[in-house]
């Protein structure tokens, strides 16, 4: 995990304004820690974006890598050639 810092909660809910703008603008994260133990983790919207594309990206190629394994594949020319054929188009 990368925290670039960790406040307990205490500290975030007397500070609240100022800790988004930090975090909107430098782009860390902060981790929350309540009784001295870290319970949150603090993102920005914009990497909190990047992370579900990223996470949305390593799934679609997990459910790839899956398909492989399990021989659940063709080739591509026979692929190509049915999508020609769904969508009316022809072969050049």
């Amino acid at each position: 995990m990368d925290l670039h810092d960790i406040k307990p909660i205490s500290h975030v809910k007397a500070h609240a304004a100022e800790v988004l703008e930090h975090i909107a603008e430098s782009g860390q994260s902060l981790g929350i820690t309540q009784h001295g133990e870290l319970k949150a983790v603090l993102v920005g919207a914009q990497r909190y974006r990047r992370t579900q594309e990223s996470l949305a990206f390593l799934k679609l190629v997990a459910l790839g890598d899956e398909d492989i394994r399990s021989g659940a594949t063709r080739p591509v020319e026979e692929f190509t050639a049915d999508m020609r054929a769904k969508l009316g188009a022809t072969k050049r």
